[in-house]
């Protein structure tokens, strides 16, 4: 049977992490500025991709198996 994923994950909203993802998906915020950044989104993360540039961080979740529902958690697994 296969598992599914959306079935353990709690709900966190976006737990702070909105101010964060604009900056970071607007290409103003980088130097040189590239002409358009990409957002890449998994299950525990987001890349942004700027140029020659790729930034991470690591998504606000908590699934069975996995837990970095809170900015400690998530420095801590850094």
């Amino acid at each position: 049977m296969a598992h599914d994923l959306t079935s353990d994950i709690r709900s966190l909203g976006d737990a702070g992490q909105a101010e964060v993802v604009t900056f970071l998906s607007d290409p103003k915020a980088y130097r040189p500025r590239p002409p358009a950044v990409e957002k890449i989104v998994t299950h525990a993360a987001m890349i942004f991709l700027a140029g020659s540039e790729a930034y991470k961080i690591k998504q606000a979740v908590a699934y069975s198996y996995l837990d970095f529902s809170t900015l400690e958690k998530r420095r801590q697994a850094c």
